[in-house]
């Protein structure tokens, strides 16, 4: 969670928290604040989605085009 946040943050500039900040029964997950333009918001749903595919080993990242 931290080390993956933290990764995000570096490269693509997005700000999310690891789950086990609300406690620890949510290690697992992520916490994603959506204060932002939807477009944007679009653009970090898809850079999320192929950072969470790449971290589960998927080789082919499916995400629908603009």
């Amino acid at each position: 969670g931290n080390e993956f946040c933290r990764y995000v943050h570096n490269k693509y500039n997005i700000a999310i928290s690891p789950g086990y900040l609300y406690g620890v029964n949510y290690e697992n997950y992520i916490r994603i604040s959506c204060c932002n333009d939807v477009s944007n918001i679009t653009d970090i749903i898809q850079v999320l989605r192929k950072m969470i595919n790449y971290y589960r080993g998927c080789k082919e990242i499916n995400t629908p085009s603009k």
